[in-house]
């Protein structure tokens, strides 16, 4: 079961070995979630990480939805479709973006996916959308556990005050060409910003987070869902406001959203450790954030969050391993580790959820 995973770093796309690979996964709790799989693979991610991540979330009655910057070599791009080939609920979007760092371009990707899922067959119930450097904390029946006590509520980051880095969305920004490499990046046009649709009032957080189908519905079906993603389209990295804000809004009754503060809400779909933040790192940092090692692991198997971010596959991959080794044994035990502590949380809705 580890074969591919484990020695392989070419792009193996025989669909024999890969639903092979894939096999263990067909043991657990059948109830339906979704789990939303979608980044920028063109410059960090490893084809292996890909396969190593999928492998550790998949089971055959969830969906994923895989986005691939179109910028992404032929090879890469047509080994991930095999994927989609071999296994019959994992596709690929059906519409790809050209990703810009920190553009609208990536927030369509996530967009572009939900509106996929919104049409498939199976009627699940949560979208979790990952990027590819993150690994679960958390088996799948635990993870179906933590959704029963949300109970249809989202979970999702919320970040007010200095921390907003509200000249981001102040401002317009425009996209701006370099004449010799051809990359395009974004720049402060100088000019101000509208201010957001219907009165909103701007949040920032992840733009990974844990949602609710009614809550996908909202965002791609609601006008003032509509309006405001219109609106993030002159902002610096949209994915960063537009989750938060529509999830935190008192403007309209989101369905899962939280109306308290978002600074003091706990947020559990993802862990990592910032710079500058108090939280150790054994290694090294890219962007601020820990690339995770082995001398991580007391950290990560003690955190309550459901994803830790982020891991590369080519720096210290023996904690990706041990991690995997660790949800294996979880899985077929049929454990599920210290639930309770998520029953009061300040989000969860207070009825019983049937997943």
């Amino acid at each position: 079961i580890y074969a591919i995973l484990e020695s392989k770093t070419s792009m193996d796309t025989d669909h024999t070995k890969l639903r092979t690979a894939f096999r263990l996964s067909r043991a657990a709790n059948k109830n339906l979630f979704i789990f939303e799989f979608i980044g920028d693979f063109r410059f960090t991610l490893h084809y292996g990480q890909v396969l190593f991540l999928l492998r550790a979330i998949y089971r055959p009655h969830n969906v994923y939805c895989l986005s691939v910057d179109t910028k992404s070599s032929v090879e890469f791009l047509d080994a991930v479709r095999s994927v989609s080939k071999c296994l019959p609920n994992v596709f690929v979007a059906s519409k790809l973006e050209s990703i810009v760092y920190a553009g609208f371009s990536r927030l369509m990707a996530d967009i572009n996916c939900m509106e996929d899922l919104l049409q498939h067959p199976i009627k699940w119930k949560y979208v979790v959308n990952l990027p590819g450097q993150q690994f679960p904390l958390r088996s799948n029946l635990e993870l179906v556990k933590i959704f029963q006590v949300y109970n249809g509520a989202n979970d999702v980051e919320g970040i007010t005050g200095k921390r907003m880095m509200a000249m981001r969305f102040m401002w317009r920004h425009d996209y701006v060409t370099n004449n010799v490499t051809g990359d395009v990046r974004l720049v402060s046009s100088g000019i101000k910003n509208r201010p957001p649709p219907h009165g909103i009032n701007i949040v920032k957080g992840s733009a990974y987070g844990t949602f609710s189908r009614d809550f996908i519905d909202f965002v791609i079906n609601h006008q003032i869902a509509k309006d405001f993603l219109e609106w993030c389209k002159t902002v610096l990295s949209p994915d960063e406001y537009f989750w938060a804000t529509l999830h935190h809004s008192k403007v309209v009754n989101v369905p899962g959203g939280y109306t308290g503060v978002p600074d003091t809400k706990p947020w559990l779909s993802t862990y990592a450790s910032w710079g500058g933040g108090g939280d150790p790192c054994a290694t090294i940092r890219i962007r601020s954030v820990c690339i995770f090692s082995p001398e991580d692991l007391p950290l990560l198997i003690n955190r309550k969050e459901m994803f830790a971010n982020k891991f590369y596959i080519t720096h210290h991959p023996a904690v990706l391993h041990c991690l995997d080794q660790l949800l294996y044994n979880v899985t077929f035990s049929g454990s599920t580790r210290d639930l309770k502590q998520y029953q009061d949380l300040p989000f969860a809705l207070k009825t019983s959820l049937k997943l």
